[in-house]
């Protein structure tokens, strides 16, 4: 994260720091492929909570390239 702190909130109110934004990335895009799998009203919640964090830390990734 070149020196800067990220600290993201999850859906149990934890706060959880990413020291590795491309392992994150990759955690968050599995969560979301699995947030998928679940029953209808219980993935819900998780699906939009994956696809959001998921589609920030790209954006994140993106701003540090220099690609956005």
């Amino acid at each position: 994260m070149k020196g800067k702190e990220l600290i993201v909130v999850d859906l149990n109110g934890d706060e959880i720091e990413i020291e590795d934004l491309a392992g994150a990335i990759e955690q968050a895009d599995f969560c979301r492929a699995v947030a998928q799998e679940g029953p209808q009203n219980f993935g819900a919640v998780r699906l939009k909570y994956w696809e959001d964090l998921h589609g920030k830390l790209q954006k994140l990734k993106s701003v540090e390239d220099g690609k956005y």
